[in-house]
C-alpha cells in the first residue's frame, strides 16, 4: 500500500509540474513552431504567432493534467 501512495504522489507531482511549467516548456523547446493552424490565411503574421503559442501552451497544460489524472485516481484507491 505504501508503494501505491508513493507512486500516486510521483505521478501527481510530475503531471502538475508539466501543467504549471507549460509556458516555460513551450518557450524552451520551441513547441509553438510545431503547431499547425488550419486557416492560417485568415491571420496576420503576428496574430498567427500568438495563436500558435497559446495553442501550444494549452496542449502542454492539457497533457500535464492528463498525466496527473491517473495519479488522482490512484490516490483515491491508495488512501481509501
Amino acid at each position: 500500500m505504501l508503494a501505491l501512495k508513493i507512486l500516486a504522489g510521483l505521478i501527481l507531482i510530475f503531471g502538475f509540474f508539466i501543467a504549471l511549467a507549460g509556458r516555460g516548456l513551450v518557450t524552451r523547446f520551441n513547441l509553438d513552431k510545431r503547431v499547425t493552424i488550419e486557416n492560417e490565411s485568415e491571420f496576420g503574421e503576428k496574430e498567427a504567432e500568438e495563436y500558435r503559442y497559446a495553442k501550444a501552451v494549452a496542449l502542454v497544460k492539457m497533457s500535464g493534467m492528463l498525466i496527473a489524472l491517473p495519479g488522482l485516481i490512484l490516490t483515491l484507491f491508495a488512501f481509501k
